[in-house]
């Protein structure tokens, strides 16, 4: 089962952690597509920001 996901951020909500549970529905990269991605309309709870810097950042590629 494929799902599709088309997420459009350019008339986001900005509510704490649901572009990661918008982005999580995609099953595929094929069937994940992101349109107008502004990063100031993502929000991270301040405990995830706490968290990535006690662990040292997120590890790059």
């Amino acid at each position: 089962m494929c799902v599709r996901v088309f997420l459009c951020l350019s008339f986001w909500n900005k509510s704490i952690g649901q572009a990661y549970v918008a982005l999580s529905r995609a099953t595929s990269l094929e069937g994940l597509q992101v349109t107008h991605f502004d990063v100031r309309k993502v929000l991270v709870h301040q405990k995830v920001i706490d968290f990535y810097e006690q662990i040292g950042g997120v590890p790059g590629p």
